[in-house]
């Protein structure tokens, strides 16, 4: 099975995202794997420190942190599909622990939708999968105001 291109954004809190991508750009004949962090301002109309921040920003956040101190020495490089297959494991501890925005076939997440997550409440102030599904049919009755919330990914 061919690996698949992704871009995925992680809310690590209201501020900080933490991004996971692997894709072709433009003529390169296979897709490369990065990491990067921002830090957005506080009207979350642009970012304070965005790109190669990982250290700074997901300090705090332990497995976001772990992810980039294992996963940074490959930083636009392709994947052996042995390194792609655990990757990916390690993804989805990432996805278990914070909420995210995914995309596949293209290299980047649209900002309004990284601000539409970031204004999600962290999933680490829920105690239960419950309490954090009952947060999320909220949102989801709350016409018009949350038009995307679909794209985002819960637990």
């Amino acid at each position: 099975m061919a690996k698949r291109e992704f871009n995925i954004v992680f809310q690590l809190s209201k501020m900080k995202i933490f991004e996971v991508s692997f894709y072709t750009i433009k003529n390169n004949p296979t897709p490369h794997f990065s990491t990067s962090a921002c830090l957005l301002s506080r009207n979350k109309k642009s970012y304070i420190r965005s790109g190669q921040a990982q250290k700074e920003v997901t300090i705090g956040f332990p497995e976001a942190y772990h992810f980039y101190e294992k996963w940074d020495k490959y930083h636009i490089h392709d994947l052996t599909r042995e390194r792609y297959d655990e990757m990916i494991s390690d993804l989805k501890v990432l996805m278990e622990k914070y909420n995210f925005v995914q995309y596949d076939h293209t290299y980047y997440v649209p900002f309004h939708m990284i601000v539409t997550l970031s204004k999600l409440k962290p999933k680490s102030e829920f105690k239960t999968k419950e309490k954090w599904e009952q947060y999320m049919e909220k949102l989801k009755a709350e016409a018009g105001k949350y038009d995307t919330i679909h794209s985002i990914n819960v637990w």
